[in-house]
């Protein structure tokens, strides 16, 4: 008995014993509980992507982009004066796109329409080129142009005026690249001896101002004072810079459908001013644009209209040279009221992509660079002079120098200028057209009314309507 009860009390010890080491070796916070890793699936035991080994493909960077050549058929390349400024231009566009190189095709001005009529309809058409406004109605009519609708990210920037001009059946054919538009230069001395110290606000203004300054006669060396000078050779230049007189009285040489509309009693107001002008000496006859910048670089024309290079032109025809800017002011055409500024032609260069180019994106974006800010500020600080189009080219700080500040007046003048209706290959003839019915007006005295008649029937003829 005695045994069992000592064998009992040494288990107990025991058994104290333990639980007392079990007691120190336990953690006074739980453990949380472990769990057994499940064997995989078969999609589980796919590494995940962080987890994936590395491979050779390199993780994502630049969009890459196959080498590209666009051919860029041009005239100021081949001109010395304005090549450094279009290289300069074209060496900023590859800069901003590595990827495209840009062959320059310069052509002389006189040659470069037929070459490109002749490589794009041969089956070797550029990509781009630059189009004189009177060539793109052959062009198009040839049928090698493309639709720039969709292609160029900044056509919300142009003038809709400026695009209508270039629209075929709701296609965008070309765009403006220079813009010109025709504005009046008056010479501020003549104005002061006839009595008025500022340019004119409206049309009826002008027209007053002329025949005043045309009434000063003679100046001290004995050539005789014009008050306005109205273009009256027969060339073509000579019927487009009369459009805006037609313009002035509400007249029209096409309607919004291309159709001729020249026989008109707006149009006829326009032509019987022109013979008043004429038979009162107030314009001299016979004479083309080039000896009307004369006159007025001479002092010897009131009002001469004319585009921005006009400022060049008298710099380089005066014997004052620059200095005779002083002399001469620069204003909106005028209109019907002085509140609203007359409507204008706009002469410019345009720019081009043909249907066959297999780089039409590409040719896009150089389109697209050339009229922009950065292309444009280039040029212009290469020794160009051109004007913007665009409305964000318009901001650059060159245009707000104060040197610049007669550009102001052309910048101004684009809301009001509308492209050369050129749109048809028979343009230049109806131009010849009118610039004789002016001839015949002036020169032969001949009646307003049935000179027009004429001239509708001809340009008519030449539209086949």
């Amino acid at each position: 008995m005695r045994k069992s009860i000592a064998i009992l009390v040494a288990l107990l010890v025991v058994f104290s014993m333990l639980m007392s080491a079990c007691a120190s070796a336990t953690p006074t916070t739980a453990p949380q509980p472990t769990q057994v890793p499940a064997e995989p699936t078969t999609a589980e035991a796919q590494p995940t992507e962080a987890m994936a080994e590395p491979t050779d493909v390199p993780a994502p960077t630049e969009e890459v982009h196959e080498p590209v050549t666009l051919t860029f058929v041009n005239w100021i390349g081949a001109e010395d004066a304005t090549k450094p400024a279009l290289d300069a231009m074209l060496n900023g566009f590859t800069e901003k796109y590595p990827w495209i190189t840009v062959e320059s095709m310069p052509f002389p001005f006189n040659q470069s329409k037929d070459q490109l009529l002749v490589m794009s309809t041969g089956g070797t058409p550029p990509d781009a080129s630059m189009s004189h406004p009177t060539w793109v109605g052959p062009l198009q009519e040839a049928g090698v142009l493309a639709s720039l609708n969709d292609q160029i990210p900044s056509l919300d920037q142009w003038p809709a005026s400026s695009l209508k001009g270039w629209t075929y059946d709701e296609n965008i054919m070309a765009v403006t690249w220079a813009p010109s538009p025709v504005t009046v230069y008056y010479n501020k001395n003549l104005l002061a001896k006839a009595g008025f110290t500022e340019g004119p606000k409206t049309w009826d203004e002008m027209l007053t101002m002329a025949r005043e300054v045309a009434k000063l006669g003679k100046d001290d060396q004995g050539n005789q004072i014009y008050g306005f000078g109205i273009s009256s050779k027969k060339l073509a230049g000579a019927g487009y810079f009369a459009l805006p007189f037609f313009y002035a009285y509400g007249g029209s040489f096409v309607d919004d459908n291309g159709k001729i509309v020249l026989d008109t009693p707006e149009n006829l107001k326009a032509l019987e001013e022109m013979k008043m002008l004429f038979d009162e000496g107030v314009s001299p006859e016979g004479l083309e644009i080039r000896d009307l910048r004369n006159l007025f670089a001479t002092g010897n024309l009131g009002f001469h209209w004319d585009i921005e290079a006009g400022i060049g032109i008298f710099a380089g025809l005066s014997t004052k040279g620059a200095d005779f800017a002083n002399d001469y002011g620069v204003a909106l055409m005028p209109g019907l009221s002085a509140d609203q500024p007359g409507k204008t032609i706009l002469l410019e260069h345009n720019l081009v992509i043909y249907k066959d180019s297999p780089h039409q994106a590409e040719a896009a974006l150089l389109l697209d660079y050339l009229t922009g800010p950065e292309g444009i500020k280039i040029y212009n600080d290469n020794g160009g002079n051109k004007l913007p189009i665009r409305t964000d080219t318009a901001q650059i700080d060159y245009f707000k120098a104060a040197e610049h500040q007669n550009l102001n007046v052309f910048i101004e003048q684009l809301a009001y200028a509308e492209a050369l209706p050129a749109k048809s290959s028979a343009f230049l003839g109806a131009m010849e057209e009118i610039a004789s019915a002016i001839q015949r007006v002036s020169l032969n005295n001949e009646d307003p009314a049935t000179v027009l008649k004429d001239l509708d029937a001809a340009a008519k003829a030449l539209y086949n309507q």
